[in-house]
């Protein structure tokens, strides 16, 4: 992260579950199928975000800033992205 940070581009991840299967918080949710296309898979326990309901990630478009999907910390996230690059996700249509 503070390599892209100190460059200014996006760092992105996988979301290491299989399309439309919900969020995974525990390894041992996620797919078997998806771990044995892993190198190097190592469990550090519950995601810090995990949500009992289910709740999954936000969603931002690049470069655009326009919401795709509210969730978990968007308000935070919005906020965060306010604050560094003076547009607000939550104002974009």
């Amino acid at each position: 992260m503070r390599l892209a940070w100190s460059r200014g581009v996006p760092l992105l991840g996988s979301s290491a579950n299989q399309s439309l299967s919900g969020s995974k918080y525990k390894l041992a949710d996620v797919e078997q199928a998806v771990r044995d296309e892993a190198d190097l898979v190592i469990d550090y326990g519950d995601t810090k975000y995990s949500h009992p309901a289910g709740m999954g990630s936000s969603i931002i478009a690049l470069p655009s800033l326009k919401p795709i999907r509210k969730g978990i910390k968007f308000d935070e996230i919005c906020s965060l992205i306010a604050q560094c690059f003076g547009t607000d996700p939550r104002a974009v249509t």
